[in-house]
């Protein structure tokens, strides 16, 4: 059964603070959603089965292949390791809550995972993956039918959900790519490390399509800037802030709500981040996972960049625009904010 635990937050981590959207912000767009996503399970026990995707396309592959039968335990991972979802898997163990489900997805906005493709038929010449290779893509089929598409984090986790002594293969696939590619027909969702017991995860297609939506988009870009090393991380998300069309606010509804109705400007109340030293943020995020990995309870409602930045600038008593407060995080301060808002756009 899952629990439903909220996340406790550390004594120095930016606390939210509502301000009325009237005052700073008023969305024009409709609510991404009301409501931080349910939860699935821990992956179940199910048979594999594999889909064929078709012949392979050698310029857009990356593989990593032990070539010898699969050690009983490993001293090191081979290829990628994803480590920031493998921390949010063990997070998700401890309590299977929406603000935990919210937090693997996000992880997931970036970086590698490993697609399980050991049943392909791999012709490799001097190096190379030939084009008249089959690639079949691991899932597993539950008892309903459902059928969910099988990512790891790493080739030790794809180990996991194979018997011992199996050669595996694995593809490496960007994060948010392989996620969305759980979002096709033929599936039903994601697992993600299937052999991990309570640190595996199940999620639907629905809950991925709408914490890392296609439409507006989920900021791989800036996602990826905001993952820098602290001292590069100002210029990197500078750099890329140009280019950014859209984010996500944190909206909490004060007001009755009627149906069929958007709710009126005054009813809702936009979160902003006081930072431990006093100073007042805006707040910005990159994607609706991020907005309920920090809070649950609001909603994520898209807005023009642009158009946010400069309701900051002329919001009184606020330092800037931090982004993403549950981590990693950057405060761009109004000077900074300023040159961007004021960039023509291309």
């Amino acid at each position: 059964m899952a629990l439903f635990n909220r996340k406790r937050r550390e004594p120095d981590e930016p606390q939210p603070e509502s301000q009325d959207a009237a005052a700073s912000e008023s969305p024009d767009a409709e609510p991404a959603a009301a409501e931080s996503p349910a939860v699935e399970p821990s992956a179940p026990s199910m048979p594999f089965t594999t889909t064929t995707v078709g012949r392979a396309d050698p310029a857009n592959l990356s593989f990593a292949m032990p070539s010898a039968p699969v050690p009983e335990a490993p001293k090191a991972p081979v290829g990628p390791h994803h480590a920031d979802v493998a921390a949010s898997l063990q997070r998700w163990a401890k309590g299977n809550s929406p603000q935990a489900l919210a937090d693997v997805l996000r992880q997931a906005a970036r970086g590698q995972l490993l697609l399980d493709i050991s049943a392909s038929e791999l012709k490799i010449e001097d190096g190379k993956v030939q084009r008249d290779s089959t690639i079949a893509v691991a899932s597993r089929r539950a008892e309903d039918g459902r059928n969910f598409l099988l990512v790891f984090t790493s080739n030790a986790e794809l180990r996991k959900a194979h018997k011992d002594g199996e050669v595996v293969r694995s593809m490496v696939q960007p994060a948010l790519g392989a996620l969305r590619l759980a979002t096709r027909e033929q599936y039903e969702g994601v697992i993600i490390d299937a052999g991990s017991g309570s640190a595996s995860i199940v999620i639907p297609k629905d809950q991925i399509v709408r914490g890392l939506p296609v439409e507006p988009g989920a900021n791989e870009a800036l996602k990826e800037a905001l993952a820098t090393k602290p001292e590069g991380r100002l210029n990197a998300v500078l750099g890329v802030l140009a280019e950014t069309e859209t984010v996500f606010l944190a909206v909490e509804r004060k007001g009755e709500t009627v149906e069929g109705q958007p709710p009126a400007a005054k009813d809702l109340a936009v979160a902003g981040v006081k930072a431990p030293d006093g100073r007042s943020y805006a707040a910005a995020f990159t994607s609706p996972a991020e907005v309920w990995a920090w809070s649950p309870k609001h909603m994520a409602v898209p807005v023009p960049f642009t158009k946010h930045a400069r309701s900051v600038l002329n919001a009184p008593s606020v330092e800037g625009l931090l982004f993403n407060p549950a981590g990693p995080t950057l405060a761009v301060l109004n000077g900074d904010l300023e040159k961007v808002a004021a960039a023509p756009a291309e």
